[in-house]
């Protein structure tokens, strides 16, 4: 078992800089920790200091006090993350302002990254309600949870006031019945905020060739384009200092309408290689980090030694990217699965 406890850090703006302040020792789940990072990351975005790690690649100009910004720093606001195969789904959604959604690995396609929206009120009030319906103040998180278990926190809070944020956080199988109309909605929610793309890669796979022999080496080409309106920055799968594998083959063997389980294959570095392109929009590859600008497009070419047996093959790459710590919050995080179409190999 696992007890829910950690220390909570807030980002509190102040009039010349922002501060970190530690606020509390509070007793809740980590994915709770990505949910409240998220609610905090808007407090300091909102308040005009670090609009540019977010928002937009300009500089933050100071903007003088008024009542419509102390009016923007009382807005209401709710807090979704959800563990998802192979990351997490986090949401701040704000209500008739910008709105923030982080995936990490793929929900419903093949890309992973950052994506910001303004939410109506229309949309922010139907998500409230079905919270107030579930009589939020009343649900208790379990004391424990098993290491392994994937969790869901929701909560909700005011503006730039720390001591309004409530959440709660349930195993996925068991979040309460009457909280379960408030998750669909949210998730409407966040496709919502998702048809807004900010910085995110998106990836496509092929096979070099739609037949082997048994002798050849297997060939994948990936492309990663990013499809969001500001530049990206991700972990270079060639960095030989990268403490994870970049690159996995999730390879299995077809028969009829079945398939093998799948055999993970890892790709060294010296099996991977970026193919040149000649276009204006070149990445920038400078060490451990690639930069995409907008729209740009990133090739590379596996070749891996794998000599199998005759038979149809289906065939998943797996993109890890580790963060980065970008100061100008660029960096794009987690895991790209990507399906390839199958192919042939023959004696």
């Amino acid at each position: 078992m696992v007890r829910r406890t950690s220390t909570l850090t807030s980002l509190v703006p102040s009039a010349t800089a922002t501060k970190l302040v530690a606020i509390s020792t509070i007793d809740f789940h980590s994915m709770a920790a990505i949910a409240l990072r998220h609610s905090l990351f808007w407090l300091v975005v909102s308040s005009g200091i670090l609009a540019g790690s977010y928002g937009t690649s300009q500089t933050p100009k100071p903007k003088p006090k008024s009542q419509s910004s102390t009016k923007e720093m009382d807005r209401p606001y709710l807090m979704i993350n959800s563990a998802i195969p192979g990351g997490f789904v986090a949401a701040t959604i704000v209500k008739d302002a910008d709105s923030f959604v982080e995936v990490t690995a793929n929900l419903g396609s093949q890309e992973i990254g950052k994506y910001k929206r303004k939410v109506e009120s229309l949309v922010y009030d139907a998500c409230d309600r079905d919270l107030q319906s579930s009589d939020f103040a009343n649900l208790k998180s379990p004391d424990t949870f098993e290491p392994t278990m994937p969790t869901i926190t929701f909560g909700r809070g005011i503006g730039n006031d720390v001591s309004t944020i409530q959440m709660r956080t349930f195993g996925l199988r068991d979040v309460p019945e009457k909280a379960r109309p408030f998750l669909e909605s949210s998730k409407k929610a966040i496709d919502y905020v998702r048809q807004s793309k900010l910085r995110v890669i998106q990836g496509t796979v092929q096979s070099t060739q739609a037949k082997f022999s048994t002798q050849d080496a297997i060939g994948f080409e990936i492309t990663l384009t990013n499809v969001g309106s500001e530049a990206v920055s991700i972990s270079n799968p060639l960095n030989g200092e990268s403490p994870v594998t970049a690159v996995v083959v999730a390879l299995s063997k077809l028969a009829g309408n079945e398939a093998s389980p799948p055999e993970v294959i890892e790709v060294r570095k010296n099996e991977l290689r970026f193919i040149q392109r000649d276009t204006p929009d070149q990445p920038q590859v400078a060490g451990a980090k690639i930069r995409l600008l907008a729209e740009a497009s990133l090739s590379m070419l596996v070749k891996k030694p794998l000599y199998l047996k005759p038979g149809q093959y289906r065939a998943t790459v797996v993109l890890h990217f580790v963060n980065m710590d970008s100061k100008d919050g660029s960096e794009i995080s987690g895991k790209l699965s990507l399906q390839a179409e199958s192919f042939l190999v023959e004696q």
